[in-house]
């Protein structure tokens, strides 16, 4: 989505246009429960989260100040939400035993094992990675772009390439080494 296109909605949303939130909400409610939900770890608790964030935009709507581009500004928003509601609660370990018999419901029992010790493998692989490196990965993952993800962490292009470069190489040596 063009940044001046989601400006222009911006500007209408401060302006007390709710057609304008409706637009940015369809424009990028699916990407970023998707994203919320590689935290949470739950659909449902990805949808409250993100249903927040553009609550929390259209209740400040007069005085939000995004420094970045919308859909930057939307994914740090929606990030940090979900950090909190899950500091806030202490789910950390909860969701991940909920969110995984979600997704594998209708797998057989040997792929729902084998699920299971991959996504705790590499779950526990990327655990270890340092957070800024963390954070990067699973922009990256909901599907960001290296420059999305650049302008979202105040960072170079470069910076978030070299890192993700070498994160991705460590996820594979360490992952090869657990087998």
């Amino acid at each position: 989505m063009a940044p001046a296109y989601t400006t222009w909605l911006l500007d209408q949303i401060r302006a007390g246009e709710r057609n304008a939130l409706e637009k940015l909400y369809t424009i990028f409610y699916k990407r970023l429960c998707d994203f919320a939900c590689q935290i949470v770890k739950s659909s449902d608790l990805a949808e409250e989260v993100v249903s927040d964030v553009f609550l929390a935009v259209w209740q400040k709507r007069e005085t939000l100040e995004i420094k970045t581009d919308m859909k930057a500004y939307l994914y740090v928003a929606v990030r940090n939400q979900a950090l909190a509601y899950l500091k806030k609660e202490k789910l950390w370990e909860e969701l991940d035993e909920e969110a995984q018999s979600k997704a594998i419901e209708h797998y057989n029992p040997l792929d729902m094992l084998l699920f299971r010790e991959l996504n705790y493998s590499l779950s526990s692989i990327i655990s270890t990675l340092p957070e800024p490196d963390n954070l990067m990965l699973r922009l990256k993952l909901s599907g960001m772009t290296y420059s999305e993800i650049a302008q979202a962490l105040d960072t170079t292009e470069k910076t978030v390439e070299y890192r993700l470069s070498k994160s991705i190489s460590f996820l594979k040596r360490a992952y090869q080494k657990s087998r």
